[in-house]
């Protein structure tokens, strides 16, 4: 495996970490309620957990692959919500300001290679 790949799904495991936390959390909440003989529908916006990446353009095609083989993969939180991760191509030097300035907030975060 090369660093590259070491580096992205240790920033997926923490994202999915710091995401199954929160859900713990939420899980505790009391549930809102549905009709048991309603039939299953496709996830509601509040059926699901995303992950947002940004990534550079340079590994756009690599890191789309790899969010749909996770995606494919149909993992799910402790609570049960569905995991979409998005993948955003920035540029590395603007993302690194707008993160800095507040104006971008992606769970992971995954600039070009220097």
């Amino acid at each position: 495996m090369t660093r590259t790949r070491l580096v992205f799904f240790m920033i997926l495991a923490v994202a999915g970490f710091a995401v199954w936390q929160i859900m713990s959390e939420l899980a505790d909440a009391p549930p809102t309620g549905t009709d048991p003989g309603e039939a299953a529908s496709a996830p509601s916006p509040a059926d699901v957990v995303v992950v947002t990446v940004d990534s550079s353009s340079t590994k756009q095609q690599w890191m789309e692959q790899v969010a749909a083989n996770f995606q494919a993969a149909g993992i799910s939180t402790a609570a049960g919500k569905k995991i979409q991760v998005k993948v955003t191509s920035v540029s590395s030097g603007g993302s690194t300001t707008d993160i800095l300035a507040g104006k971008r907030h992606p769970v992971a975060w995954s600039p070009g290679k220097r």
